[in-house]
């Protein structure tokens, strides 16, 4: 959410910093590419790719690092998609 406050608004010196933040908090390079993407749509094709340099610099040089395999935020976002597993939805449980 900062992250796309941040390139929505143009304020690129706190970028790199915002960019490394969410890297330690699971962003894969897969997903700053779908974040971008969809700034690109909601905020403006120039303010994008006036912010892309930017983010694609801290992906690169952050790229031989490992990166966490996911944050909960991101398994919840996840399970969302995906829906609930079977055993683990309400509607399994027995009332009362």
């Amino acid at each position: 959410m900062t992250v796309s406050t941040v390139v929505a608004t143009v304020q690129l010196a706190q970028l790199a910093f915002y960019v490394n933040r969410t890297i330690n908090n699971g962003l894969t390079r897969a997903r700053a590419l779908e974040v971008m993407t969809q700034l690109a749509l909601y905020t403006g094709w120039s303010t994008t790719f006036t912010a892309l340099p930017i983010v694609k610099s801290v992906v690169d040089k952050r790229r031989n690092q490992v990166f966490r395999s996911k944050s909960p935020s991101v398994r919840f976002v996840d399970h969302c998609r995906r829906g609930p597993s079977i055993g683990h939805t309400l509607t399994d449980q027995k009332p009362g």
